[in-house]
């Protein structure tokens, strides 16, 4: 991901120091190269489910659009708030607990 990033870089200064941690994580957060591979994900998915249609295979198509839909609406998190699939696994754990 590291190297697709690279391949997204702006020519912006970024106001970050380069001995945070962290600065790895986000120079690829800010690169916007998730919400493009999510987008990717969709395509193949949307892909699988027509392939489905036509062989009739009708759960397989209704998996595939359920995962098309699903890596559709990551990708427009993703990209309206930058590291929002990285919060959200992060805060799985607490929200199984406190959510119930």
């Amino acid at each position: 991901m590291v190297c697709l990033a690279r391949g997204q870089r702006t020519q912006s200064l970024s106001r970050e120091r380069p001995t945070m941690p962290n600065a790895l994580q986000r120079f690829v957060l800010e690169s916007g190269v998730l919400p493009r591979l999510l987008g990717l994900a969709r395509r193949k998915y949307r892909g699988v489910r027509r392939r489905a249609l036509a062989l009739g295979a009708r759960k397989m198509a209704a998996w595939a659009e359920q995962r098309e839909r699903y890596a559709a609406s990551l990708a427009r998190m993703e990209d309206k708030h930058a590291g929002y699939l990285l919060r959200m696994q992060r805060l799985a754990p607490w929200a199984s607990v406190v959510l119930r």
